[in-house]
């Protein structure tokens, strides 16, 4: 019902290769039907199968890669029904396409890890259903939306339920079942509010269990504390969009964060939800809210830019049923109407200074992790080969440490210190060390015997050549390498504060 465009967008997508002077395609590519849980992409694949299956005369292959190991037991059975150890072999000698399915191809797989996926022989169309967003590289994507509002309606058995639950197709089965069986519309509406187990778990049975609204809940759970506190805003602020900025405000004003810490952890958190299909450009990203069938791409022209972020109505009902850390979400709400509705109670300083000699917060761990990207690719912590590269750039790129270190503080609200009598490893007491204990002295000393050399280059001599016959440059070179030690001690001491050492443990 309400599927057939997408029907053909598959059929489309897995024989994109027999017309190549109109789709530009030589090769048969995979095919992606992604979308949410419960939006119907087996049942999408299963349609597809059925109608389609002529233009498969070597078979359809049904593979279902939900559970772990279930892939690997799906080929074993598959050779042994073919009587043959060599898949690749048996298609070769049938010489005719077939349809290769892999139902729930999970998240977080890299790119090679995904394409294992793929039908056994050039011969075989591969379709693959699945969550997330990550895999563009795989296969052409086909993303379900919502049912259109007449589909939806005739599916729930009302069009008061059919916005309620944002024309998702699994909860309209669900209470669509519910009426024909003889409840009121009204009254299943109200249970989807009620405190306690969500009424569609209820209506699933005990064949799914709890497991519809909880798989959704968990999805969310596995993404992060950033996506869970991102999702926690958006659900607050639905149905309006959250945008980014409001996102990172809300983040900022809840734990008195530095604005660039917030920044990035709303940034992460949308980024994981997008992926796992929990979240959508105003709606219109795939699976869009009740009747977001226009074509659009979710721009609406505010302010020139996208409209913001909206989570799926099913997917707020379930993260209100699931949320493990309901104290977390009320602290967001009011934040949310501290930072939004500033009048209504004042809005909280968010920004503040850390202290020099406490425990590493997360601010310090980010401005040490900037920190420590930077140090670790500049000339002295990486040596320079004798005879090769230039003086002046690598005085410039340790130079450059200056400004980068102290806009990096700046950035995340931390004040530049020198070390307290503990001298305690902290990013203000390193970055003071790097800065003021260890390249002002360099560079000082370097920099104006270099530049006075430089003044002395005769017409139509090269900067390099010149360097080169500079009588101070092997000792420039021998100074360079003495910074080596200094630097990486100052960089292993920023990596037991970010967590990354870049293999600078194992270099000594």
């Amino acid at each position: 019902m309400g599927r057939l465009p997408e029907l053909w967008r598959v059929h489309s997508g897995l024989h994109a290769h027999a017309a190549p002077l109109v789709t530009g395609r030589s090769a048969a590519r995979a095919v992606q039907i992604r979308g949410m849980a419960g939006m119907g992409k087996s049942l999408l694949a299963r349609e597809y199968a059925l109608r389609f299956g002529a233009a498969f005369p070597a078979g359809i292959c049904w593979l279902d890669a939900r559970r772990e190991g279930a892939y690997e037991s799906g080929l074993s059975a598959l050779a042994q029904r073919l009587g043959t150890q060599d898949l690749y072999g048996w298609f070769e000698s049938r010489g005719e396409p077939f349809l290769f399915v892999v139902d729930g191809l999970p998240g977080g797989l890299t790119p090679a890890g995904a394409a294992r996926f793929r039908a056994p022989h050039p011969l075989g169309r591969t379709l693959l259903t699945t969550r997330s967003r990550a895999y563009e590289a795989v296969g052409a994507p086909v993303d379900l939306r919502s049912l259109p509002p007449e589909d939806a309606t005739e599916l729930a058995g009302s069009y008061e339920l059919a916005v309620e639950v944002g024309g998702h197709p699994r909860a309209l089965a669900l209470l669509g079942g519910a009426v024909r069986a003889g409840q009121d519309p009204r009254a299943l509406s109200g249970t989807l509010y009620a405190p306690g187990g969500s009424p569609l778990d209820v209506l699933a049975g005990d064949a799914d269990g709890a497991g519809f609204t909880l798989s959704l809940a968990r999805d969310a759970v596995d993404a992060g504390p950033e996506a869970m506190d991102v999702l926690r805003c958006a659900a607050a602020l639905s149905p309006l969009p959250l945008a980014e900025e409001h996102a990172a405000a809300v983040l900022a004003a809840a734990d008195s964060v530095p604005a660039a810490v917030a920044r990035r952890r709303a940034a992460t958190g949308i980024s994981e939800l997008r992926v796992r299909s929990l979240l959508s450009r105003d709606g219109h990203d795939g699976h869009g809210g009740h009747g977001g069938h226009d074509g659009r791409d979710g721009h609406d022209g505010r302010d020139g830019r996208d409209g913001g972020w909206q989570p799926h109505p099913v997917t707020v009902h379930a993260w209100r049923h699931h949320d493990p850390a309901p104290a977390r979400t009320e602290a967001l709400r009011h934040a949310m109407l501290r930072t939004l509705v500033p009048d209504a109670g004042g809005r909280r300083e968010a920004r503040r200074m850390t202290a020099p000699g406490t425990a590493s917060t997360e601010p310090e761990r980010m401005a040490a992790f900037d920190i420590q990207v930077e140090l670790v690719t500049r000339i002295g912590v990486q040596a320079l080969e004798p005879g090769t590269g230039s003086l002046r750039e690598a005085l410039s790129s340790l130079h450059a440490l200056f400004g980068f270190t102290r806009e990096t503080l700046r950035e995340y609200s931390i004040s530049l210190v020198g070390p307290g009598e503990d001298a305690a490893p902290t990013v203000q007491a390193l970055a003071h060390e790097l800065l003021n204990g260890t390249l002002r002295p360099f560079t000082s000393t370097w920099h104006p015997r270099l530049a006075a050399y430089e003044a002395q280059c005769p017409p139509g001599t090269s900067p390099l050549d010149h360097e080169a016959s500079w009588p101070e440059a092997d000792a420039l070179r021998e100074a360079l390498a003495d910074l080596r030690a200094p630097l990486r001690r100052i960089a292993t001491g920023l990596a037991a504060i970010s967590g990354a050492d870049f293999g600078m443990a194992e270099a000594g």
